[in-house]
């Protein structure tokens, strides 16, 4: 074995041993994906595309939209490189941070704008957003959003959701207004 295999291994041992001793929490840790231990025909493909928009001073006194452009359309990438392109677009927000379980159309976008030549010379900012069209050949999901949510170090959660109590269960009826509105 190499040094990598004998250290995922030991990785692995101290987990199962540190799962079975104490508490019976459930650690979101441990639901995600280890992507180093599954077999490269196990490791995700994403269909992803990424877009920039550029917006300028002059664009906000003409009251113009910002220049749109597709920087990515439709590739598909590995774990690895969608991790890499999210750190190399600043990519850093989603358009949600609370994922319900039948979450769609979630995207991720940059909130600071690339610092390149055009910035300091001419002014024009640069933002991204990065779009998941596919999980390995199907619609993303909730946990889908969450896994790339890790990889590109963007926070999401689960949405709360509110339990119903008796009362509301059994249909009190609708409450009227004694005047119009």
């Amino acid at each position: 074995m190499d040094a990598k295999a004998l250290a995922r291994q030991w990785a692995r041992d101290e987990k199962n041993l540190g799962s079975n001793v104490g508490s019976n929490e459930d650690s979101s840790l441990d639901k995600q994906v280890d992507k180093d231990n599954l077999p490269d025909h196990q490791s995700p493909q994403y269909v992803i595309s990424i877009y920039s928009e550029q917006r300028a001073i002059d664009f906000d006194q003409d009251q113009e939209t910002g220049q749109t452009q597709i920087e990515i359309d439709h590739e598909t990438v590995d774990a690895d490189t969608l991790q890499r392109y999210g750190r190399d677009y600043g990519i850093s927000q989603a358009t949600s941070t609370h994922l319900s379980a039948q979450e769609k159309n979630l995207w991720f976008y940059s909130v600071t704008p690339r610092e390149d030549r055009d910035y300091f010379e001419k002014g024009i900012e640069t933002y991204y957003s990065l779009h998941v069209h596919a999980v390995d050949d199907r619609e993303p999901q909730a946990q889908d959003y969450r896994q790339i949510g890790a990889l590109i170090d963007v926070r999401l959660e689960p949405a709360t959701t509110l339990a119903r109590t008796e009362v509301e269960n059994d249909s009190v009826g609708v409450i009227e207004s004694d005047h119009e509105f």
